[in-house]
């Protein structure tokens, strides 16, 4: 199996917040790319009518969803306060350290059983 570590979130935007999602999801995306080799996919989705986000996020390994993090929970106030998180779900085979660096978010877990990552 692999080593990556991948997740997803979804959730509804706050109303009258979407122009500050967009913009933080903007300046995540940004310093995420520029300083954290090891998160490998980072994206933003809306749906249509943009009353709802999801994100997927892959990274090399627990190590870098923690550095990932690290930077993260700098912005997480401000992310949370533009969204209502209903869904958080890690696929893999996440360390301890990393469940218990999330665990408030309430993840559900899932594990690969077939598959592969290129």
């Amino acid at each position: 199996m692999t080593t990556k570590i991948c997740w997803t979130t979804n959730g509804k935007i706050v109303a009258g917040k979407l122009g500050a999602f967009r913009s933080l999801a903007a300046r995540l995306s940004e310093r995420v790319e520029s300083s954290e080799p090891g998160t490998l996919t980072y994206q933003f989705f809306l749906i249509e009518d943009e009353s709802e986000f999801d994100t997927i996020e892959l990274f090399e390994d627990s190590a870098a969803a923690l550095t990932h993090l690290e930077g993260f929970l700098t912005h997480a106030e401000e992310f949370m306060s533009c969204v209502v998180l209903e869904g958080f779900y890690v696929y893999g085979d996440p360390s301890e350290e990393l469940k218990g660096t999330i665990e408030d978010w309430q993840p559900s877990y899932y594990s690969q059983i077939a598959g592969f990552t290129r």
